[in-house]
């Protein structure tokens, strides 16, 4: 599942939370499953994955480039240019240098189901990468991000 590479890039940008796992949640939420009913049995599930973050002292463009970086990869529709889905964010300051942060993002999952010749499935999770769309299909005007440069207070200073 998607949720533990998501995991897995979190904790190696944000190395706090390899030291203290607990404070980094995950669950999933409002859960469906989608089938064309076509002959091949293939289907997509779909959830919005919950992340919080407890006392995260962090900045939280690490974890926001983080988070968009694996999107890239697993979920590109969320970051299209124009396609306006994004995803949503909340903060509950606990003091300047502390905070909670919640995101959940709205994720699918497909799955290919192929018919074996003595009767079994065989069933993969297909890779969302193909759908990654060129820099050069941007329009001309607009700005690629060249480099990143982080300094300042955390969130909370803010």
């Amino acid at each position: 599942m998607k949720t533990n590479s998501l995991r897995e890039a979190i904790v190696a940008a944000l190395p706090d939370f390899a030291t203290d796992p607990d404070r980094l949640a995950m669950w999933i939420e409002k859960g469906s499953i989608r089938s064309p009913m076509t002959e091949s049995r293939s289907f997509e599930w779909a959830y919005v994955l919950n992340i919080a973050l407890e006392n995260f002292t962090g900045q939280p463009a690490i974890l926001f480039l983080t988070i968009n970086d694996w999107l890239r990869t697993n979920q590109p529709e969320l970051l299209q240019p124009g396609a306006h889905k994004g995803y949503a964010h909340e903060v509950d300051v606990i003091d300047e240098n502390t905070v909670d942060m919640h995101v959940k993002l709205n994720l699918t999952e497909r799955i290919a189901v192929e018919r074996q010749s003595d009767g079994t499935d065989t069933l993969q999770h297909l890779d969302d990468a193909e759908f990654i769309l060129s820099d050069s299909l941007l329009d001309d005007d607009a700005p690629l991000l060249k480099g990143v440069s982080l300094s300042g207070p955390s969130w909370a200073q803010r």
